[in-house]
């Protein structure tokens, strides 16, 4: 077999429970073996890609296999409704919470938590809205003829061909994942560079929640989710850990701690006023705490990037 039908039975095998895989897999390819060997041809390559576009969608190959039925629209249009949703649920929440976010700084908001309150709010009801309409749109289209012809226009433009089928070393990383991760480190990114210094009440008054020296040094950390933000690219590219990604994430986590423990230590980053105020304990203790905090965070982060960055480097040198 070609590699392009291994594609096709890898496609098929990954969406059935692990213990049916390999029967799955020797059936499958023996079915097109057969069927490819039963057909006369100038170009086998053709001959086979004909034999897979015949035997279809993986994925309803997949659920006929496994005795279940695509019933959440129809299993006509399920797999076409599944590629437009996730398709527009990979950026339209995130487009449209940078907006909302860039729109209520313009109007004059400064309290940061209220700035990304109203990005995270607008984005879950923006992806509860894709989810309604389009699930709607389909089930409507589904079941009434003058729509049909909207349905199968779009059914040509996302129609499944061999062309479409994944290669065997899958995308450990989904796009929405990374596309978020770069959305999030944008908007850390504009809040610490043009946000106030937060004021937490204190009594009768408000206190910085930051030291001067630790506001007017916020540059520092801006650079940090410059390199948060192209971590994200690489891994958008990639679609997995790579090594340089991994060990790019763990250069930037190690230089988070450092900025914090120098903060905390030599010039102070929470306002001392604070600190003091804090019911049990010392600002001594707080300032430890803080720091630990903010190193088992970017401990955890580094070593899981470098333990995926690992593990794909093995699933692929394993084939």
């Amino acid at each position: 077999m070609t590699s392009l039908s291994d594609r096709y039975v890898h496609a098929v095998v990954r969406r059935l429970p692990a213990e049916e895989r390999a029967h799955v897999g020797q059936e499958l390819r023996s079915t097109i073996g057969e069927r490819v060997r039963a057909r006369t041809g100038p170009d086998p390559g053709e001959v086979e890609r004909d034999v897979l576009v015949e035997l279809g969608d993986p994925e309803r190959l997949a659920a006929t296999y496994a005795g279940r039925e695509l019933h959440l629209i129809g299993p006509a249009v399920y797999p076409l409704w599944r590629r437009v949703l996730l398709l527009l649920l990979s950026f339209v929440p995130a487009v449209v919470a940078l907006i909302t976010i860039l729109a209520t700084v313009i109007d004059g908001e400064r309290n940061p938590f209220v700035i990304v309150g109203e990005g995270l709010g607008t984005a879950l009801m923006t992806a509860v809205q894709v989810t309604f309409w389009v699930t709607l749109g389909f089930a409507i289209a589904e079941r009434n003829e003058q729509a049909r012809p909207g349905l199968e226009g779009m059914e040509r433009g996302f129609a499944w061909n061999p062309d479409r089928l994944p290669s065997e070393a899958e995308r450990d990383i989904p796009r929405s994942e990374s596309i978020a991760g770069l959305v999030f480190a944008s908007v850390a990114g504009m809040l610490v560079a043009f946000g106030p210094n937060p004021t937490i009440p204190v009594g009768d008054e408000r206190v910085p929640l930051f030291t001067e020296t630790a506001y007017a040094g916020r540059w520092m950390l801006v650079v940090l989710t410059l390199a948060w933000a192209a971590v994200e690219v690489l891994k958008l590219y990639r679609g997995y850990w790579s090594w340089p990604a991994a060990w790019f994430n763990v250069a930037q986590n190690a230089a988070l701690v450092a900025l914090v423990a120098w903060w905390v230590y030599a010039d102070g980053l929470v306002s001392e006023r604070l600190l003091q105020a804090v019911p049990a304990g010392d600002p001594q203790l707080w300032r430890t705490i803080l720091v630990v905090v903010v190193a088992v965070i970017a401990t955890w982060d580094s070593a899981e990037s470098v333990w995926k960055a690992r593990a794909h480097e093995q699933a692929v040198a394993g084939g």
